[in-house]
């Protein structure tokens, strides 16, 4: 079961998918806020620290959360 590895060279790595929410955060003016409902807390964190932006954060009576952008 030794299995040969073949290597490869000049494969382009795709770009990240980042999705809808980083599109959002990046659209969103500072000081402006937006209810996001399909995302939690940590990972709307995560993502902000990925793409550079400061964010505030509050859950929603119906568990949505809304983002203000910071920076």
């Amino acid at each position: 079961m030794n299995e040969e590895i073949k290597y490869e060279t000049n494969i382009p790595v795709p770009p990240k998918n980042e999705g809808y929410f980083a599109d959002a955060l990046r659209k969103c003016p500072v000081g402006a806020s937006f209810i996001y409902h399909k995302i939690s807390q940590s990972n709307l964190h995560s993502c902000a620290n990925q793409i550079g932006v400061s964010i505030a954060t509050r859950k929603q009576p119906d568990g949505s959360y809304r983002i203000w952008r910071k920076s």
